[in-house]
This record gives structure tokens, sequence and C-alpha cells, in this order.
């Protein structure tokens, strides 16, 4: 399990600058000078087809764009579904190189990470663009973010300890994407990844209503079932997104969580420093009830991924 590891504060006021700086607006200028509808603002996006997720991102008039998103999947996937410019080989802090073991498969590329790319207009008046979901520089324990798990020719493993910095340069899953936008309405892009087509269907991005609090949660994984207590506080991201702290039979975890408008919630976490387990999850929101039925990816330091159901309801008490 490789984990790519950010800065979220920095990040974060990043976005926080574009969003209080850009609205919703028609009538951009190509370079050709032809009038086309703008696809300018944030957006509060659901994915949805080879793999699932929620993302927010904010376009600039300056044509580039930058967000969160967060992955999924109740499948795992065969086929190609990441690149990089260097062997994929294990690195097991602890005990040294491990050579993973051969199986059929593919890669699945699930959990928390920011995104930065570039768009503009084709000769139709489509918005069109691209964005590496990158695994850039140095890997370090500093917060949670993703998971590359290659299942074509064995699982790679990376076991972090306190303040080991491992390179992860030259991992990327590039998007590249056909959008229709109807400011301030609805924003449809249909994006290729190695992985398969994926549809981004967005809305106008607005404030919710806070659910930070007292959370418990009901986790059925193999069979197994199990309850954590956790809670959510606001993020410095960007509102509707929260930091997740919380703890179950022996173990404890941090993350990310994104709310999104379309009744959809999803959430990211690690446990453990050195023996990391993953976790991303998603699924339907109920705001009246302060329910959410999540189901998705869980990973532990070696072991093949195993899909969960992780049903949540906002806790009366706090343990």
């Amino acid at each position: 399990m490789k984990l790519n590891l950010i800065n979220q504060s920095r990040a974060g006021r990043t976005l926080l600058a574009l969003v209080g700086g850009v609205g919703l607006w028609a009538g951009a200028v190509s370079p050709a000078g032809a009038q086309f509808l703008s696809p300018v603002g944030t957006w509060d996006f659901v994915e949805s087809g080879s793999r699932d997720g929620l993302a927010y991102i904010t376009f600039s008039s300056d044509f580039s764009f930058f967000g969160y998103e967060v992955l999924t999947t109740t499948r795992i996937h065969g086929g190609s579904g990441i690149s990089e410019s260097r062997g994929l080989t294990g690195d097991d802090t602890r005990n040294g190189p491990t050579t993973p073991p051969v199986s059929a498969g593919g890669t699945n590329v699930f959990g928390f990470l920011p995104i930065t790319g570039t768009w503009g207009y084709d000769v139709k008046g489509r918005v069109i663009g691209f964005f590496p979901e990158a695994f850039d520089g140095s890997c370090s324990t500093n917060t949670v973010i993703s998971s590359v798990t290659e299942t074509n020719g064995g699982v790679i493993t990376t076991t972090f300890s306190t303040n080991t910095v491992v390179d992860c340069s030259g991992r990327t899953n590039g998007v590249n994407f056909v959008g229709k936008v109807t400011p301030n309405k609805r924003f449809t892009l249909a994006s290729t990844t190695a992985g398969g087509k994926v549809t981004f269907r967005g809305v106008p991005f607005v404030t919710l209503t806070d659910i930070s609090g007292p959370w418990y949660g009901n986790k059925i994984s193999s069979g197994q079932a199990s309850t954590e207590f956790f809670s959510l506080s606001p993020s410095d991201l960007l509102p509707n997104m929260y930091f997740v702290d919380g703890s179950g039979a022996g173990y404890s975890y941090s993350g990310n969580a994104i709310l999104s408008s379309q009744k959809k919630l999803a959430i990211v976490s690690s446990a453990g420093e050195t023996n990391l387990v993953l976790r991303s999850v998603l699924g339907p929101f109920n705001p009246k009830k302060q329910t959410a039925h999540l189901k998705g990816l869980e990973q532990g330091d070696g072991v093949v991924t195993n899909i969960i159901s992780f049903n949540i309801f906002k806790s009366p008490t706090t343990p």
C-alpha cells in the first residue's frame, strides 16, 4: 500500500481563496472570439462508472481548476489503472524490499486526493480538460491520503514509521474529460481514465447544514460486524468537508469526509502509525435522519483489499 500524504491546511487555504473570488457566470470568450458558456465557479460532483467518488472542484477564469476528491469502489477492477515511470517494487521499512506474489487483476486507486488541472473549450463550445490524480514527490506520515493497490502481479505495500519519507514521484492516473455546462444549474463531465469511463455529475456548490459532532457506525467486513465511535469536526479545507477521528476495538483512526448536496457522504480514514489500514467508503446520506449507508474498500498493510459496508448514525451521546 502506497500512501501519498499532503499538508491539508496549506492546500485548503489555496482552495478557499479561489472560492471566495469567483462565481458562476456565462458568456466566456474563447481565443477565437466565440461566446461560450462558462464553468467558472465551484461545483459539487458525484462520480460514477468504473469507480465512485465525490469531488469539489473550483474552475477559474484563467483556465485552471483546483479541488479535492474521494475515490472508492465496490468493484475490484482488472486492467491497468495507474502508471509510473519506474518499476513497481515493494518497499517495507522494517523488512526491506518485498516481492509481490503473482495474481490476476488490475490496479485500484482509492482514497483522498487534491487535484489540479487545466480546462478550455473545443470548437463546439464544450468544456474540455484534464488532470492527473498524482502521487507526486515525497510520501510522509503527515496526514491521510490515498492508496495504490496493484493486484496484477501482487499487492504493492509500504510500511511507514514515524518521520519516514518515501519517494512516490512518477505515479499518475490521468483523467481527461469533455463536459457540458449550464451555468448555475448543472455541469456534466464525461471522463476517461486508465481504469475506465467515469461520469462527473455536478451542481453548484452550496454550504450545507453542519453535521459535526459525535457519530457511531456498524462496520461489516468479511462477514464480521464491529462497532466504531467517531467524531466529525469542520475542516479548514472547505465548507462541507470534515476531519474524522474515531476508534474501534483496539484501534483508532483519523481522516477526511466530504458531504455532497446530492445527498452523498464519503469518508477516508487511516488507522495505525507503522501498519496502516486505509479505508474509503461512500454512499447515500439522509440529512433528516442523520444516517448514511456507506460502502467501499479497506486495505491493511500487506492485506488484499476487502469490500466493506459501514452504516453510520448521529450519536445522541459522546462516548
